[in-house]
């Protein structure tokens, strides 16, 4: 699975490049890809796949609004970067992703990431840098 996982996502980080080559409008092309996106999910809901959502309370909104936030300046960024980069610059900065995570966490939050999750990092740090030492010019 995280193999079909990584395919996908080099896929789409290659096509966004091309598309983004042609047309140089990472703001449209991230709001593209979001609608794009609610179809399937509407498909489920529509089609009784996949339950609903219950109505939302005000609550529950506030709670999901950083959220989605930040997920948008996530792929606002991603996309922004592959513009203006290569797509494997893009691909090295999205799998230093839990490294980035473990730290922010503990920074901001003051937690700690347990033993194991360090350890699962080491692996993660030594792709990313076996990337970077491969890949000279980024261009």
């Amino acid at each position: 699975r995280i193999g079909s996982w990584y395919m996908l996502s080099v896929g789409y980080q290659v096509t966004n490049k091309k598309v983004l080559k042609v047309l140089s409008l990472p703001w449209s092309l991230s709001a593209f890809v979001v609608a794009v996106g609610c179809i399937p999910i509407l498909a489920l809901w529509l089609s009784g796949a996949r339950e609903k959502p219950r109505n939302l309370e005000a609550s529950d909104f506030l709670a999901l609004v950083p959220i989605g936030f930040f997920h948008g300046v996530g792929l606002l960024s991603g996309t922004i970067g592959n513009a203006a980069g290569s797509v494997a610059f893009a691909q090295v900065v999205k799998a230093a992703g839990p490294v980035w995570t473990v730290l922010l966490t503990g920074l901001l939050l003051g937690e700690r990431a347990s033993h194991r999750v360090i350890l699962a990092l080491i692996p993660i740090v030594s792709g990313v840098g076996i990337a970077t030492l491969s890949e000279v010019s980024f261009k």
